[in-house]
């Protein structure tokens, strides 16, 4: 899972020690995935506690709001659009690729 990758990598402070056949790690700058990162970490959180809250009923809107978020992500500049695009793209890995989470 491409989430749990990331997360992980936002653990790793030094660039030289990411993986460099992960293409995550060259589509798109280290900062930028762990600010991506990030805004969908807040947004897990909040419907995590939205889910669990007497607003539990509105949990259905917040997950419809979540296109607008990523929408206003890019609107307020806090990322490219090519940045988007990179980071919602389905990416194939090198054939050798075994995963952050498994090796």
């Amino acid at each position: 899972n491409e989430f749990i990758e990331r997360v992980y990598m936002m653990l790793i402070t030094d660039p030289a020690k990411m993986p460099k056949n992960n293409p995550l790690t060259t589509s798109v700058s280290l900062p930028v995935l762990k600010k991506f990162t990030m805004m969908q970490i807040a947004c897990l959180g909040v419907m995590w506690w939205v889910k669990g809250s007497p607003a539990a009923m509105l949990f259905p809107i917040l997950i419809a709001a979540l296109g607008p978020v990523r929408i206003l992500a890019g609107k307020a500049g806090w990322f490219s659009q090519e940045e988007l695009n990179a980071l919602d793209e389905e990416l194939e890995t090198d054939p050798g690729y075994k995963g952050l989470v498994a090796a």
